[in-house]
C-alpha cells in the first residue's frame, strides 16, 4: 500500500496556511490614548477688561423759570447729584453766579443782554472735567405802572378834585403782575423823586413841591387853588430794589399827569 502522496498532501496544505497574512485587530481605544503623546495645552487668553463705562454729562443748564431776567435773581440747575457728577466751578461771561448750599444750585445775576454760563463737571469714573457752556438770553423787567392816590384812593384825571381836597398825595409803583409773581423778590419798587405843580392854563401857579419819598403835602396849594387850575404831577425817579436788596434805577419815561381842579 503507497501512503507518500498523503504525505505530500498534509505538507502542501500545512505550508499554505503558513503563508497567510494575519487578519489586523481592530485597535483598541485606550491602547492608542496611551501610545499616543498628547501635545502641550495652552491655556485660554484672559477675557478683555470691560470698557470704562461712559456717564454722560447733563445736555443743557435747568432753569427755573423759561425767562431770564435783567438784573433779576435767576435760578439756574446744573445737573443731578444721583449720577455722579461733582460741580467743580462755575462762571458767567455777561452776569454775576452766586452760589447756594446745594452745589447743582445756583442764582444768576444778568448785567448784559446775553449770558453764557460755564459749568465744569467731574465724574469719579472718569479723568476729565467736562465744561458746558450755555447761551442764555436776557429779558428786560417788565416797565411798572404809577398810581397816584389821595386819601387811599385813585385820582381820577377825568373828574378831577376839588381845591379844599389838596391835602396829600401818594405815588405808588405797581410792578408788572406776571413779573412780581415770578420775582417777587426783585419786584419792589419805589418812587424816590416826583413833584407836583398847580397851574393855570400853560403857566406855573407856584413853584413845584418835590418829594424823595412815597408821600406828598400838597395844604400849602389849598389857599391858592381855583377851579380851572390843574395839578400837574411829575415823577422823576423810580428805583427797583432786586433779590440782594441793590437799587436799581427803572430807565422809563412817566409822561406828566394833569389832575383838573373843579
Amino acid at each position: 500500500m503507497k501512503k507518500a502522496p498523503i504525505v505530500v498532501l498534509l505538507f502542501l496544505v500545512t505550508l499554505g496556511l503558513a503563508c497567510q497574512e494575519p487578519t489586523p485587530r481592530e485597535a483598541d481605544p485606550a491602547v492608542l490614548a496611551d501610545t499616543q503623546a498628547d501635545p502641550a495645552v495652552e491655556p485660554a487668553p484672559p477675557a478683555p477688561a470691560p470698557a470704562p463705562k461712559m456717564v454722560l454729562p447733563p445736555a443743557r443748564i435747568g432753569l427755573e423759570h423759561p425767562t431770564v431776567f435783567f438784573q433779576s435773581k435767576n435760578s439756574l440747575s446744573l445737573g443731578d447729584s444721583s449720577l455722579g457728577w461733582q460741580v467743580e466751578s462755575v462762571q458767567a461771561t455777561g452776569g454775576t453766579i452766586i452760589q447756594t448750599n446745594d452745589p447743582f444750585l445756583v442764582h444768576l445775576t444778568p448785567e448784559a443782554r446775553s449770558v453764557t454760563v460755564t459749568t465744569w463737571l467731574r465724574h469719579p469714573d472718569q479723568e476729565e472735567v467736562i465744561p458746558i457752556n450755555q447761551h442764555l438770553e436776557v429779558v428786560a423787567v417788565p416797565l411798572p405802572q404809577i398810581e397816584i392816590t389821595m386819601a387811599g384812593r385813585a385820582v381820577n384825571v377825568l373828574q378831577g378834585i376839588r381845591s379844599n381836597q389838596l391835602a396829600s398825595l401818594s405815588a405808588r409803583v405797581m410792578p408788572d403782575a406776571d413779573f412780581a409773581r415770578l420775582h417777587p423778590e426783585d419786584a419792589r419798587y419805589q418812587v424816590t423823586d416826583w413833584q407836583a405843580t398847580l397851574a393855570t392854563g400853560p403857566r406855573p401857579k407856584s413853584e413845584p413841591i418835590r418829594a424823595t419819598g412815597t408821600g406828598m403835602n400838597l395844604s400849602s396849594f389849598r389857599q391858592i387853588a381855583r377851579a380851572g387850575d390843574r395839578l400837574v404831577i411829575e415823577v422823576k425817579k423810580v428805583v427797583r430794589r432786586n433779590w440782594q436788596g441793590e437799587r436799581k434805577e427803572v430807565r422809563m419815561i412817566f409822561p406828566p399827569l394833569s389832575i383838573p381842579i373843579n
